[in-house]
């Protein structure tokens, strides 16, 4: 297993997903993990296909393969795809990474060649994978077995938790479509209490001074983005749309529920709600 020695660097865009790679890498399984800053790379490099990889950016990773296992995100980013083409033309070993089973093609999409070693999380990551891209024999999957969610169940699954506040998990499609939710929550709930809260968290790719100057006018509701609330005691209800943050608070030890209304039959994400038993509202 590509777990039991030596060094990693993780590289990629997509940051909460690789953040919590990071944090069940260097503090569940104490390995020596590092993340390489995107910084490094400039913007043509991060958002467009490029065609010479040679640049010295990108020649700086043949340095850092030398010392550790590389493992590269995957994500609607350009950058990932150019990594990935160039460690595979200079034939340098790596990882690549897949953490959600929504838009599994997608992520490859540009790549010249399917890497050799795939990470992911779940059998039915896994399994999704295979039957899409119809791997070959010399193509491995390493899966990971829930290693975050497991972690957080462990932490915080024994929890006595309190209705005081609810919240709310963004799924990056948009104001419009998630206040419906919003709103309904906020109706339901009715929130007479000035103590009760709506928690709205927004995807890290959301605008926070949008959503936050969209409900400013409104004391019921308070908005976070990149904001832990797994140890809030005060919470117990969590909702949302197509994300796997439900997954991870569902672990945790919250009553977590979807909206189904805005989800397609064939979303993929629905294989693991119905896995890890979330039902929709």
């Amino acid at each position: 297993m590509f777990l039991n020695s030596g060094k990693i660097k993780i590289i990629g865009t997509q940051k909460a997903a690789l953040d919590n790679l990071y944090f069940f890498l260097k503090k569940n399984k104490k390995i020596k993990t590092s993340k390489y800053n995107i910084n490094n790379f400039n913007e043509k490099e991060i958002k467009k296909n490029i065609k010479n990889l040679n640049t010295k950016n990108f020649l700086k990773l043949i340095k850092i393969s030398k010392t550790h296992k590389l493992i590269i995100g995957s994500s609607s980013s350009k950058l990932e795809i150019n990594i990935v083409n160039f460690l595979n033309e200079k034939k340098i070993k790596y990882y690549f990474y897949i953490d959600s089973i929504t838009n599994i093609s997608k992520r490859f999409k540009g790549l010249k060649k399917i890497p050799n070693n795939i990470v992911t999380i779940n059998e039915i990551i896994a399994k999704e994978i295979q039957k899409k891209l119809k791997l070959k024999e010399e193509k491995k999957i390493f899966n990971l077995n829930m290693p975050y969610q497991n972690y957080l169940l462990k932490k915080y699954g024994e929890i006595i938790r309190t209705n005081t506040n609810y919240l709310y998990l963004t799924s990056f499609l948009g104001l419009n479509k998630e206040k419906q939710n919003i709103n309904y929550l906020l109706k339901k709930f009715n929130f007479k209490n000035d103590k009760n809260k709506l928690y709205i968290c927004i995807h890290p790719r959301e605008n926070l001074d949008k959503w936050k100057t969209h409900f400013e006018n409104n004391h019921k509701i308070k908005v976070f983005q990149n904001k832990n609330f797994f140890s809030f005691k005060s919470i117990k209800n969590v909702y949302g749309i197509s994300t796997m943050g439900l997954v991870n608070f569902k672990f945790a030890g919250f009553c977590v529920k979807y909206f189904k209304k805005n989800i397609s039959k064939d979303d993929l994400i629905l294989k693991l709600y119905k896995r890890y038993n979330i039902k929709p509202v």
